[in-house]
């Protein structure tokens, strides 16, 4: 897998990870991405067009596990006060999608005799 690939895979992580944490999303803007000597990289952007509402997220060293720092602005948009991890929010979504599954089962197997 290339070098842009993976990072292009990490940078819709963030997104996702932004869009969970935090109220008001309409859009996410990466303005850069750098890998420094100690093998991780860091990626920078902003929220809303709003380049006060910036953030800098870190893979390490090439996965974005929730090393997030952000401005003082866009920790107001903060859903909860301790972010949610993105594995945290991957298991969430795979109960979420399992109950949907099980419901949608349980009413077809139900009205469909």
């Amino acid at each position: 897998m290339g070098k842009n690939k993976d990072i292009d895979i990490q940078k819709k992580r963030i997104e996702e990870y932004v869009r969970y944490n935090y109220n008001n999303i309409e859009s996410i803007t990466f303005t850069d991405s750098k890998k420094v000597p100690t093998g991780s990289t860091y990626v920078h952007g902003y929220i809303n067009e709003k380049k006060n509402l910036s953030f800098s997220a870190w893979l390490t060293p090439n996965t974005f596990e929730g090393e997030f720092t952000n401005s003082p602005e866009l920790d107001q948009l903060s859903k909860y006060e301790k972010n949610k991890l993105p594995n945290e929010i991957e298991k969430e979504q795979q109960v979420e999608e399992n109950n949907i599954n099980q419901s949608s089962t349980w009413f077809s197997d139900k009205y469909s005799q």
